[in-house]
């Protein structure tokens, strides 16, 4: 696996996403078997200077190289700004963030994740790792949001995309000029695929059988009973209930 440095992003506006990502950090040794090279990254909306960080974070020192970042207030932000806005905005500096410090071309990947998301084997980073390796240069990969592979009985008019919580170049912000995301009123996982898709860069997407997509087209969790065999990571676990079921079920399979 070479010294492919990949990052993990916790991304957070409150304390209890925090709460769930100290979950993850204090079962990682039994969420996640791996010997790849990993930092994590807090990464905190501008209104969360005054959150104590160090208590969430210090789980993964042992498991990697751990920063925390606190992104500068938005200039552009509209009088009425969606939730959209609020992600698109910690998307773009994040990633900017990324593209400068580190080292973009050693083939590693940035994991966007979100305090809704389990994993469901140990081996779930090191099958992603190997999936993103198959092909060079790839730009973004993860659960391609489609009619086919989704239910909307309203079928509305809602573009094809990777669902947000995806991993990403670690320069991928060197494809999609940042005027992009605030000249569209779309959620940035759809800027960020229909651009490459409008740049002939598809064959830089890996749209991955890997991930259980567990939302709606609102975003609201869809319940389940079961998850398919085959599935290595969740992504939907808005409810403590489905959140807690998941973690509890791979802390007793490794126990």
């Amino acid at each position: 696996m070479g010294d492919a440095e990949n990052i993990i992003l916790f991304p957070y506006w409150c304390e209890k996403e925090l709460e769930r990502f100290k979950l993850i950090g204090m079962n990682w040794k039994k969420l996640t078997h791996t010997n790849l090279k990993l930092r994590f990254v807090f990464v905190g909306r501008w209104d969360c200077n005054n959150i104590d960080i160090k208590k969430y974070s210090k789980v993964f020192e042992k498991y990697g190289v751990v920063s925390h970042i606190v992104l500068s207030t938005p200039q552009s932000l509209s009088r009425k700004p969606t939730r959209h806005d609020f992600a698109k905005h910690m998307f773009v500096k994040t990633m900017k963030y990324i593209n400068r410090f580190s080292k973009s071309n050693d083939g590693g990947f940035a994991l966007w994740m979100e305090s809704d998301v389990m994993f469901l084997k140990n081996q779930w980073l090191n099958k992603l790792y190997d999936e993103w390796s198959k092909q060079k240069n790839t730009l973004l990969m993860g659960h391609l949001v489609s009619y086919k592979n989704d239910t909307d009985q309203i079928k509305r008019n809602f573009p094809n995309h990777i669902n947000g919580v995806a991993c990403y170049a670690k320069n991928i912000i060197e494809y999609i000029p940042e005027n992009t995301f605030y000249t569209s009123y779309r959620a940035f996982d759809v800027i960020v695929y229909n651009h490459l898709v409008k740049n002939k860069l598809m064959n830089r997407i890996i749209c991955s059988e890997q991930w259980k997509h567990q939302l709606d087209f609102d975003c609201n969790e869809v319940e389940f009973d079961e998850v398919d065999s085959d599935k290595i990571i969740l992504h939907g676990c808005k409810s403590n209930k489905n959140f807690n079921k998941l973690l509890n079920a791979q802390i007793k399979d490794t126990a």
